[in-house]
């Protein structure tokens, strides 16, 4: 009868720890997820908020910022120059359905042009769900103003999904296309 007892407490802890270890492996995937989304969604602010926080006017005559509904890609995206003068488009591209962010070099005289986006590894398993920019001009309808960044990132694995805004100041002209009665 000892015996008996003995194995159904047994089974019962077992159990218990079985599911105890389930939760605690599901709350781990969900915790690194989570890390991984915040940690990939920085290192994206960070690479856009300082493109658009450094845009300069070049003396061209369509210069400052230009936010547009659909860049290239298709997507919204943000056409400035560079410190170094040259032209470019940030913006959220797909290839073989993995959204990624792309800036995009026009070609000058001197160049050919190009893309640059950071390497799939970076994601960690994220994908970028939107990537929107939205301008907020000063109060005293001044050049520039600030650009709200709105970031949606989902972990493919776990369907986690973070959305987070940041906004970046901006000291040239901001021209908003293509958004009726949202004109600057």
């Amino acid at each position: 009868m000892e015996a008996v007892v003995s194995f159904a407490f047994t089974g019962i802890f077992l159990a218990s720890a079985g599911i105890l270890l389930i939760h605690t492996v599901s709350l781990h995937a969900r915790m690194k997820a989570w890390a991984s989304v915040i940690s990939v969604s920085e290192i994206i602010f960070d690479q856009v908020a300082g493109e658009i926080a450094e845009a300069m006017d070049a003396g061209y005559e369509e210069d400052g910022i230009q936010i547009l509904p659909e860049g290239r890609s298709g997507c919204p995206s943000v056409v400035l120059h560079d410190r170094e003068g040259r032209q470019v488009e940030i913006t959220r591209a797909e290839e073989e359905g993995n959204p990624y962010l792309l800036l995009w070099y026009f070609p000058t005289k001197d160049t050919d042009g190009g893309k640059w986006s950071f390497d799939s590894k970076l994601y960690q398993g994220c994908v970028i769900e939107q990537l929107d920019f939205t301008h907020l001009p000063d109060q005293e309808g001044e050049a520039g103003g600030l650009i709200k960044l709105t970031l949606t990132l989902r972990h493919e694995k776990t369907g986690f999904q973070y959305t987070r805004s940041r906004y970046v100041r901006c000291s040239v002209q901001v021209t908003v296309h293509g958004f009726a009665g949202h004109s600057s």
